[in-house]
């Protein structure tokens, strides 16, 4: 720790996700098509290098002696799986018949992880919890209409007999 009694942590988490989603269009007015959407699945996070260069064991220990003689304490590398999920809502504008322009947002919920200490002093206890690994995101899309746009059928020739029908006098 510091002198202003703070911590300083480097290290490494990388993440895997992956959702399976499901969208709804609400509706088109002039152009404009609002969604909703969720997704559920798995996110796999993997913590590795974490280090803390202001803690050593002697401050676990309860003797802390100042900024001199601070050894980095090494956390327990971990990967940990948890259930995620996401909830989705935006706004779409036809650009085209064929194209729509998307502005969204997506709330993601990846769970949480722990890293425990490596040290002599791993029994303290003392770990890393990372709660709520989550993200808030906006993004702007593009939808391409596969198919094209749904317009209505070419009418047909249709072959008309003209019938004279005799006149009575």
């Amino acid at each position: 720790t510091g002198q202003d009694g703070r911590n300083f942590y480097t290290g490494r988490v990388a993440s895997l996700l992956f959702l399976a989603n499901a969208y709804v269009d609400l509706g088109t007015w002039s152009g404009f098509t609002p969604f909703l959407g969720a997704g559920v699945g798995f996110a796999q996070h993997k913590f590795t290098n974490l280090t803390d260069s202001g803690l050593s064991d002697n401050f676990v220990l309860g003797a802390y002696t100042g900024t001199s003689g601070v050894t980095p304490t090494r956390f327990a590398d971990n990967t940990k799986s948890n259930f995620a999920w996401a909830l989705m809502a935006g706004v779409a504008y036809d650009l085209s018949p064929a194209y729509k322009i998307e502005l969204g947002y997506r709330y993601l919920n990846m769970g949480k992880g722990t890293q425990s200490l490596t040290s002599a002093c791993s029994t303290c206890g003392d770990a890393i919890n990372y709660k709520d690994i989550d993200a808030h995101e906006f993004k702007v899309g593009l939808r391409w209409l596969l198919g094209g746009p749904a317009y209505a059928p070419v009418p047909t020739a249709v072959s008309y007999t003209h019938l004279t029908l005799p006149t009575t006098p």
